[in-house]
């Protein structure tokens, strides 16, 4: 028979395990496997653990990658992209819940961070909303979520999800959401002036491809070399 103080020293491994896990589901346990092997060399994943939809701006040297959780977000940071360390949780307050796939930028001197809500005060009969929080930290402070408004069409259980964001030379701003659709923003980013309009249908791929769906989701839009 097993002593007591067996089942207390299994226990207490038990209980360190779970808050090991718990912080890495949480994104913020600074003491996370390293990728980097010290030698020129590196190991995939650069960070292990429940990190989904990340997205990421370079500011400077400085790289920022964020994730969503919850009621609130996470920014990590690194100067490789190899090495990253949390800067911050940050977690709404107010009813904000149910964050999915953001998408952080920086322009006109601050850090936006888009974002589809599902639910929030003054909800209507929409599933999400869309919503950009603004810092001119990424450490914060982060404003409450602003209402973008977007003017989501007549189209049977559509909700816009999943924002892009893109800004043109000229400085216009657009939100590019699920199914094909975008909007042009204000110039701070910070409402909709326009209504959804679909501008892209997707790739068709061959019609004998074993697919879950043909799912318009996600996008991320860089301008490059023109």
């Amino acid at each position: 028979m097993k002593s007591i103080g067996y089942y207390i020293i299994q226990t207490m491994f038990l209980f360190t395990g779970i808050t090991a896990f718990c912080q890495q589901m949480d994104g913020y346990n600074e003491k996370q496997p390293a990728a980097d092997q010290g030698n020129g060399y590196y190991l995939n994943p650069v960070i292990p653990g429940n990190y989904g939809d990340p997205s990421i701006v370079r500011v400077e040297k400085d790289y920022y990658m964020a994730f969503s959780r919850g009621n609130g977000f996470i920014i990590w940071h690194s100067r490789d992209l190899i090495n990253w360390k949390p800067v911050v949780k940050h977690i709404f307050k107010g009813g904000y819940s149910m964050i999915w796939a953001v998408d952080l930028q920086y322009f006109n001197g601050k850090f936006h961070l888009y974002m589809p809500i599902n639910n929030y005060p003054g909800k209507n009969q929409r599933a999400f909303g869309n919503f950009v929080s603004i810092s001119e930290k990424p450490e914060g402070p982060w404003s409450d979520p602003v209402n973008l408004e977007l003017p989501v069409p007549d189209v049977e259980g559509y909700s816009a999800i999943d924002p892009g964001f893109i800004q043109t030379p000229e400085g216009k701003k657009y939100l590019y959401v699920n199914k094909g659709f975008v909007a042009e923003l204000n110039k701070e980013g910070t409402k909709a002036i326009g209504i959804l309009r679909k501008v892209y249908d997707g790739w068709q791929y061959p019609g004998d491809w074993n697919v879950e769906c043909m799912c318009l989701e996600s996008p991320k839009l860089f301008r490059k070399d023109g």
